[in-house]
């Protein structure tokens, strides 16, 4: 027998005080079709609404205008990446590093004012689960509230040195020196060591390590045969403050229980996981009794652009295989979904989406250009997916220089964009440090990456960050009770804040 669906508008007889509560969902990158097929198995949802992004139409400037309620002009995240008094030394020492990132996803980058943080400031109790400038790693901001936010670093191997019992590896994650040591002879136990801190691995070999206002998880193991140390995908959480009322809800590793699914050209590992993001807000909601709760699930955006290049490959296993691992990680999270709104004692729920996706064909490296040209001792792209930011000391005589080279090593549609020229429509802004002195912008198939490699080089997978007036940008949105015509997901935020601080929309 069937279980009956989760009403997406919960019964209010539960309903803990007359202040207007509001659970918020966020399924990062999930696309109107695939949203619907995977909520209507879970949720009786009714209408699915596509809906518009912004430029970038990528997480964190998307997430900030759902914030906000204001485009990317006004509260200044101009990209997933950006930078702002950094010289190009900086930049490119420490723009591969898990950290260097973060300031797009930080509450105190914002110019324009959260309304989740005037709520708290209004005395309503707002907490958030891994949801964008929701944590300040800055500065504290009166008002902030109880949230969390985890980042990620790749798996990687690393060589033990020293011919004694104990081994050691020294690596260096998120910014932290940390010492891994083995007893290789006896127990084979893993301790990671971080100045006075010491933390030894459990029988699933996951080490949990705390310290200030964050904790960090790393699946660690010693392989014998090689004498190497296995690490896997770390996870860091990083929390308001060190004593965070987060902290104590937050379940367990993030990185417990990890799901990898495999395609024939690459795999996807979700971090954190969704039980992890469920178990965290279910507790959230239990212990913390909030009016307004920030929750988002990343999977569906991780999982589609690692295996969406498969899924349309010609082989028919190969297509099949991707496709699944797709439909699952989606189905995961509306199941998941279902059940906080099934917990949801509040009277308003909505799910929504960021972001779409679309096909990437090839990748282009925009620094790699301004090394052939002589260029990379004075000027550094850094940027989005489809939208790269130019810092440095740039000279009138380079931007012609620049634009020819790039348009010759992409072979696809690009454009270099002045200070005075960005696109009209797109509302980014236009004198900013953020943006750069220049910006170049992809055609719709073409990602730009900013590490070493290549200038020009074949793809085949997914990606998102291009003109948000193409449907393939667009996210998707519904909700318990109505909700109007919404021109984009900065009018979503403007309706959110009206809701819950009694303002009209």
């Amino acid at each position: 027998m069937a279980l009956p669906k989760t009403q997406l508008a919960p019964r209010n007889d539960q309903a803990m005080t007359r202040d207007f509560c509001i659970l918020a969902i966020s399924i990062d990158g999930g696309t109107p079709a695939l949203a619907a097929q995977s909520l209507n198995r879970y949720i009786d949802v009714g209408e699915i609404r596509a809906l518009p992004s912004v430029f970038p139409s990528s997480t964190a400037p998307s997430h900030a205008s759902f914030a906000t309620g204001a485009h990317p002009s006004q509260h200044g995240v101009v990209g997933n990446r950006f930078w702002e008094d950094e010289g190009i030394d900086q930049i490119a020492a420490v723009q591969a590093q898990p950290l260097a990132g973060i300031r797009p996803y930080s509450l105190d980058c914002l110019l324009a004012r959260s309304w989740a943080l005037e709520a708290s400031l209004s005395g309503r109790r707002v907490a958030a689960i891994h949801f964008p400038q929701t944590v300040a790693f800055h500065s504290r901001p009166v008002g902030s509230f109880p949230a969390v936010y985890c980042l990620y670093a790749s798996p990687r191997e690393m060589p033990f040195d020293g011919t004694g019992r104990v081994r050691t590896v020294r690596v260096q994650m998120f910014n932290l020196e940390l010492e891994f040591r083995v007893d290789s002879v006896s127990s084979g136990r893993v301790v990671v060591h971080y100045g006075s801190l010491a933390a030894t691995a459990d029988e699933r070999d996951i080490i949990c390590l705390n310290y200030g206002r964050h904790r960090l998880s790393v699946q660690a193991q010693h392989d014998r045969t090689r004498n190497v140390l296995v690490l896997g995908k770390a996870v860091l959480e990083t929390y308001d403050h060190p004593r965070s009322a987060m902290r104590a809800v937050s379940a367990y590793a993030p990185s417990l229980p990890i799901r990898r699914y495999s395609g024939a050209t690459a795999s996807f590992t979700e971090a954190p996981s969704v039980e992890w993001t469920e178990r965290t807000a279910l507790r959230a909601m239990q212990s913390l009794r909030p009016h307004v709760l920030l929750v988002r699930y990343v999977q569906t955006d991780h999982v589609q652009e690692t295996l969406h290049g498969d899924s349309w490959n010609d082989d028919l296993a190969v297509r099949s295989k991707a496709t699944h691992g797709i439909a699952e990680t989606y189905d995961l999270v509306a199941a998941s979904a279902a059940r906080l709104i099934r917990h949801w004692y509040g009277e308003y729920s909505l799910l929504f989406s960021d972001h779409g996706i679309d096909t990437i064909t090839h990748y282009l490296r925009p620094n790699a250009v301004l090394q052939a040209l002589g260029l990379s001792d004075r000027l550094i792209f850094s940027g989005d997916s489809n939208c790269g930011y130019l810092y440095g000391c740039l000279r009138p005589e380079d931007l012609g220089r620049i634009d020819s080279a790039l348009r010759r090593s992409s072979k696809n549609a690009m454009r270099l964009v002045g200070p005075n020229e960005l696109s009209g429509g797109l509302a980014v802004p236009r004198l900013s440090p953020r943006t750069g002195c220049a910006q170049v912008i992809s055609d719709r198939h073409t990602e730009l990456l900013y590490e070493p490699g290549p200038a020009f080089q074949v793809a085949h997978g997914a990606s998102h960050g291009y003109d948000p007036r193409e449907s393939a940008m667009n996210g998707f949105v519904t909700a318990s009770q109505y909700i109007p015509e919404l021109e984009d997901i900065a009018a979503l935020g403007r309706w959110c804040r009206g809701l819950v601080l009694g303002e009209k929309p």
